[in-house]
This record gives structure tokens, C-alpha cells and sequence, in this order.
């Protein structure tokens, strides 16, 4: 996020290239005029307005907001998570200070940190992914010689988490249910979902260039690694009736629309409102299903398209019955008995 609140009003950086520009207004408004004029003006070449108060930055990162940006302008632009990224490291600093000297986080320094987070009620694995981002910014610091050595930062144990994938009979309740309310094209994105395994957001950036005969080819994925899967009848079927959606099949199910009618199914199929019953378990459907099916894992990791076989195994023990057949194999093959006519 370029514009924040800060203090009583909002603060504007604007980066390009290697120099940053920030500004205190009392305003939203304000601070957007000034970040897209500021903007313009970089690209253009031309000296920003700055309101009599230069502070354009050159220089190497010393604070760890200007860390931040740093990382975020050479290591994190690029990056489909980046703002997420950024956003993270930012939590942290707000703990630790994000005008402290990028020189002074030492293990103490984080120690404290992780102990504050904690008592904010974070879990060890949002801990684990902001202190992740730290750790990032504290590499770029080392990589550009302003720290010598970047402090250890020690991982969390996290949890094992309860995956929660539907069954085949829940996801036919689900289906009808928005077919019974005159939506059945959520009963088809419902089916979309559970087959092919894509990311909400993956899904709702499909276009009809990326049907490919018998295959859905992604591009631009989260794990930045294209991806082509075949499609069962359910998501032909989704797809013939997407067809009067001229740029792609689902660009009408954004967040807030999912949302609103997810929330009706919710009380519809008696789930609790805090429960593990969102959307992204049809992706977890998706995997839990192959699996049970005998899938091997590593086919599973391609289709789903998971960066490391870690996240795959997760579901590695919703098929028993390989742990069941690879103990058999251990049994002795029995010989045949010979049967013997003895002749009197």
C-alpha cells in the first residue's frame, strides 16, 4: 500500500526506480491527488511537489521502513504475494518500530518481537510468515553491506492443521441448493472448483484463450509456474453455460459475490460461521479426491500446482489403503501345495 494512515492522517510514499518520495497529509483525498501527480511527475522525469520539505531518498535503507520499501521496490515487485509480503514485514515493524535502525535488530530484538506478536493472539504460522518477511528485508540489508550478518530468526513449530474437503454427497447438496435458489451458475463454478483445484483467484482470472482443447492452461499462477489440466464433463459442462461471458467464464465471481451467496449456503448446509467451510475447500476437495482415488502424490503435487511436495502430503493420509498394500507386499509368497494320488 503506497498510502497509509499514520499518526492523525495519511502518509504517501511514491517509489520509482531507486528513489522514494513521502508526504504527510490530513486526508485520504489529498494524499491520493498528490501520490498520482508524484507519480506522473517520476516517470516524467520532473522534480515532485514535496511542499517545501525535499525527501528524496538516494541513499542506502537505514530504517527498517525504508528497508521495506527497498525490498519491496527490487525483490517483492514482481512477486504475485509482494503486497502481502510487504504487508507482513510491516506488521512486524510496527511491534518492533519501523523507524529503529536497520543495524540495531539483533535476536533480542526479534526474541521480543515474536513474544509481542504471540500476545497479540498470532499462531506460530502467521508469526512464521511475518518474521518471514523480516528475515527478507534483513538479507537485501546484508546483500547491500549495511548489516554484516543478518540474526538468526528461529521457525515456529506450527500445528497440523484439520483439512476440510467435502464429500461427493455435499458437494450435490450444494449444487442444488443454488440451482433451488436460481443461481445455477454457482452450482457450475462449485463444480469448477472441486475438479480442476484452482485458486479462487485463478479461477476468476480465466479467460477463454486459456481453454486449450481438453485443458484449462494457466499462465499466471501463484506459484509463478504455468500449469495445464484436463477437464472432466462437469467443467465442459460449466464451461458451454459461461459462454454469454465475453472476456472469460467467471470474471462475475469476485470475492463479494462469492461471499454473499457462500454465506447463504452456509446456513443452508448447517455449518458454523467459524468453521473450516470456505470456499478454498473445494480445493482441498480437489486433492483429498485424487488421493482417495489412488492417485499417486506426485501427480496430485503437478495437478494442484503446490512449489513443494510438503504441501502435497498433507493428504497423504486420506489413502489408507496404500499403507494397507504396501504391508501385504511384505507377506511371504506362499507356494501351492502339491496334491499326492497315493494309488493303493
Amino acid at each position: 500500500m503506497s498510502i497509509k494512515a499514520r499518526g492523525k492522517g495519511w502518509q504517501a510514499t511514491v517509489s520509482h526506480k531507486l528513489d522514494r518520495w513521502r508526504r504527510q497529509f490530513e486526508n485520504y483525498e489529498e494524499a491520493e491527488i498528490w501520490e498520482a501527480q508524484t507519480r506522473a511527475d517520476a516517470i516524467a522525469g520532473r522534480s515532485p511537489d514535496m511542499g517545501g520539505k525535499e525527501r528524496v531518498s538516494s541513499e542506502k535503507p537505514r530504517t527498517l521502513r525504508e528497508m521495506i520499501d527497498y525490498t519491496s521496490l527490487t525483490a517483492w515487485v514482481d512477486k504475485k504475494a509482494g503486497d502481502s509480503l510487504a504487508r507482513n514485514a510491516e506488521l512486524v515493524g510496527e511491534v518492533i518500530g519501523l523507524d529503529i535502525d536497520i543495524r540495531k535488530i539483533d535476536a533480542f530484538v526479534i526474541d521480543k518481537a515474536v513474544v509481542s506478536l504471540k500476545g497479540l493472539g498470532n499462531s506460530n504460522g502467521t508469526i512464521n510468515r511475518k518474521m518471514a518477511s523480516l528475515s527478507k528485508c534483513l538479507s537485501v540489508a546484508t546483500e547491500l553491506g549495511i548489516i554484516k550478518e543478518k540474526p538468526k530468526i528461529k521457525r515456529l513449530r506450527e500445528g497440523v492443521n484439520r483439512i476440510r474437503w467435502f464429500t461427493d454427497a455435499e458437494l450435490e447438496r450444494m449444487v442444488g441448493f443454488f440451482n433451488h435458489m436460481g443461481h445455477p451458475d454457482l452450482g457450475h463454478w462449485v463444480r469448477f472448483q472441486a475438479d480442476t483445484g484452482l485458486r479462487v483467484s485463478e479461477t476468476r482470472g480465466v479467460e477463454w484463450r486459456d481453454i486449450q482443447g481438453d485443458f484449462v492452461v494457466l499462465a499466471d499462477t501463484k506459484s509463478e509456474s504455468p500449469r495445464g489440466l484436463p477437464m472432466t464433463l462437469a467443467v465442459r459442462d460449466g464451461l458451454e453455460a459461461m459462454r454469454r461471458h465475453e472476456k472469460g467464464p467467471w470474471v462475475w465471481a469476485d470475492s463479494n459475490h462469492i461471499r454473499r451467496w457462500w454465506d447463504r449456503l452456509r446456513l443452508h448446509m448447517d455449518w458454523e460461521a467459524t468453521g473450516d467451510d470456505v470456499p478454498h475447500a473445494l480445493r482441498h476437495t480437489f486433492c483429498s479426491r485424487l488421493v482417495q482415488r489412488g492417485v499417486p502424490i506426485l501427480t496430485v503435487k503437478e495437478l494442484a500446482g503446490h512449489k513443494s511436495m510438503e504441501m502435497t502430503l498433507r493428504y497423504a493420509h486420506l489413502a489408507p489403503h496404500n499403507l494397507v498394500n504396501a504391508i501385504k507386499s511384505l507377506e511371504p509368497h506362499r507356494q501351492p501345495s502339491l496334491v499326492v494320488d497315493v494309488v493303493a
